[in-house]
């Protein structure tokens, strides 16, 4: 088991409408995106032991380390995720 997601690190999980946190000793950090990867609900310290809502138009998760969401992210921005950079480009 690890002990925590490394900062700059994510865990895409598709398809995915909810997540837990049942066997994670760390709070995370979630982004629910549509197929268009389009923000449709966020969590932001999910902690340990936990069950999110079920988002209906979610249709997959990012998870990353509790902290690590922009603060100016919101329901609405678009993701863009650069493969092979490890990191996020910000929300349009």
């Amino acid at each position: 088991m690890r002990p925590s997601l490394s900062p700059g690190e994510a865990l895409v999980l598709e398809p995915a409408k909810q997540i837990h946190t049942f066997g994670m000793r760390f709070e995370i950090d979630a982004v629910f995106c549509d197929q268009d990867w389009t923000c449709v609900h966020l969590v932001r310290g999910l902690g340990p032991c936990r069950i999110t809502r079920w988002v209906r138009d979610a249709r997959r998760v990012v998870e990353m380390a509790a902290g690590s969401l922009p603060r100016c992210l919101e329901v609405g921005d678009r993701l863009e995720l650069l493969e092979g950079s490890g990191n996020f480009v910000e929300p349009r």
